[in-house]
């Protein structure tokens, strides 16, 4: 029997792979974007000192201090970086859910009609152990959030 961990890694294991594999083609259009942004900035002259901090604080707004600097390595080092943080980002994730399940006692799901979806907001519930549980993956952003970002929620109840 697996334990709770490999329980939760595999019921993300397909959205998690599937964020991957997606990975390279979302960095590659982030990139162009990111240059013709760069370029628009570039082509202001420096007479036009509002115009050029508006298009840079709209370049802030958009890329995060990471992205911009792996733009400097590269595409193929931006890749490699950006699938690292993916991967340390699903990690992360799946040890905030498992300590929850702990927390609430929960030591063995079954994950079989579990399915989540990258990029679409995804809702489920289960009754674990005596447990509703419900996890929620929504899209994150706006004020002060640099960027729009999913979000996984988990809420742990006591079944009545």
């Amino acid at each position: 029997m697996n334990n709770i961990n490999q329980q939760v890694q595999q019921a993300f294991a397909q959205a998690d792979a599937d964020a991957i594999a997606a990975s390279p083609e979302a960095v590659r259009e982030a990139r162009e974007q990111y240059r013709a942004m760069k370029a628009d900035y570039h082509a202001i002259p420096y007479s036009e000192q509002g115009k050029r901090q508006s298009q840079m604080a709209a370049i802030r707004s958009i890329y995060s201090k990471q992205f911009i600097s792996d733009f400097d390595w590269g595409e193929a080092e931006h890749i490699a970086r950006f699938i690292k943080n993916l991967k340390k980002n699903h990690e992360s994730r799946n040890e905030r859910i498992v300590a929850k399940f702990k927390k609430a006692g929960i030591d063995n799901i079954d994950s079989a009609n579990f399915r989540a979806v990258y990029g679409e907001g995804f809702q489920g519930m289960w009754v674990i152990d005596g447990h509703r549980v419900n996890i929620d993956i929504i899209l994150a952003g706006g004020y002060n959030i640099q960027r729009l970002h999913q979000r996984v929620l988990v809420n742990i109840k006591k079944a009545a």
